[in-house]
């Protein structure tokens, strides 16, 4: 039953033995015993797996390649005669008519070290546990590879609400795995443009339930506006998945880069799970069956506001970590590089001179943050 759809999996239907490809997991011991073994199957694209999540996600595209995949969005932005923009980063900007306060974050970068192509599978089993995940192998098929859906899940959610034209600024960000250098330009170079958002709702959290309260300990959104989001989020979330909830264990998103000039930054759940590394996991089942219904229900523009938009300032630790073990420099966290020493707002040697807030996007200057 080669052409078994994930549905009919998920309901308990198992694939006929001779359809079924052993994997042994990451830690790759052929001597593991059968509990260890988990089978899988090549998606059916456009049954198994939405083309566009399978185009976003079997893409590998570390920071400088996250223009490869603007296509995919811009088109949707010429089909509906939206504005777009692509900054002289490459982050992508589409704003669909009528919510000018809400603003929506993803990025299009992976932890991947070089560009090419994932092999994507489905789980089957034979554990209830290891069924409708899906997960990357490496090119000879013996081991699990990193998947990227860190954050494609999120890339994806956003393509499926601009397919509903959801209104909203949609912000596609670049270099995040690398300190969101995307966003950290954007505010920086346009502080008065972004300070017009209420709310700015990051798409890019592990597990299935969180809803981020503070970013590196520090708050990002009022409790309220928190319970509001869950109350919203779960009229579409099922048992036995957990429900949404307000969470304050974040570490830092694009979303952590507006903080100062944004009142309500978030950032949600998408699904999935270990991610950065070859146990990375994505449950598609709760992500196309609870969880973008649920986002696509959501009134935005009635959500409450009540946070103050400033500069929040880090604590001694974080998580037990002290602050130079996590790279705290200024006001801002650094995620594998570290700024000039001269540089007392970490953002680099940039040249604002000519850069006001009428400049376009398309003619502000690159910003080098190595």
């Amino acid at each position: 039953m080669g052409n078994q759809s994930l549905l009919d999996v998920m309901k308990g239907n198992t694939p006929d033995e001779e359809s079924r490809t052993v994997v042994i997991p990451f830690n790759n011991s052929v001597k593991k015993k059968e509990k260890n073994v988990i089978y899988y199957k090549f998606p059916v694209i456009g049954k198994d797996l939405h083309p566009i999540l399978f185009d976003l996600i079997s893409h590998k595209t570390p920071h400088g390649f996250e223009s490869e995949l603007h296509h995919i969005f811009l088109k949707l932005a010429k089909d509906n005669d939206w504005e777009s923009t692509v900054d002289a980063l490459k982050n992508l900007i589409i704003i669909v008519p009528g919510d000018d306060k809400t603003m929506f974050s993803c990025h299009l970068d992976t932890v991947h070290s070089t560009r090419g192509t994932n092999k994507i599978v489905i789980t089957t089993g034979p554990n209830k546990q290891d069924t409708g995940f899906l997960r990357a192998l490496n090119e000879d098929l013996t081991e699990y590879a990193t998947l990227g859906g860190d954050d494609k899940a999120g890339a994806y959610v956003m393509y499926r609400m601009l397919e509903k034209k959801i209104p909203g600024h949609y912000y596609f960000h670049v270099g995040e795995e690398k300190g969101c250098v995307g966003s950290k330009s954007i505010a920086k170079l346009l502080p008065e443009h972004i300070k017009k958002f209420n709310r700015a709702i990051a798409f890019d959290r592990r597990e299935t339930k969180d809803i981020i309260t503070k970013q590196g300990g520090s708050d990002c959104c009022s409790k309220n506006f928190a319970k509001a989001l869950a109350k919203e989020l779960n009229k579409s979330i099922l048992a036995p998945m957990a429900k949404f909830k307000p969470d304050p264990t974040g570490m830092y998103t694009d979303t952590y880069s507006y903080m100062h000039l944004i009142p309500e930054c978030t950032n949600l759940s998408v699904g999935y799970y270990d991610n950065h590394g070859p146990s990375e996991k994505l449950d598609i089942y709760w992500l196309e069956h609870m969880f973008i219904p649920a986002v696509l229900a959501v009134n935005w523009s009635e959500l409450p506001t009540e946070r103050e938009a400033k500069e929040e300032k880090w604590g001694r630790s974080y998580r037990g970590y002290t602050t130079e073990e996590y790279g705290i420099y200024g006001n801002h966290f650094y995620y594998g590089h570290v700024p000039n020493s001269d540089d007392k707002d970490g953002m680099g040697n940039i040249k604002l001179e000519k850069v006001t807030e009428d400049t376009p996007y398309y003619d502000l200057p690159y910003v080098d943050f190595d």
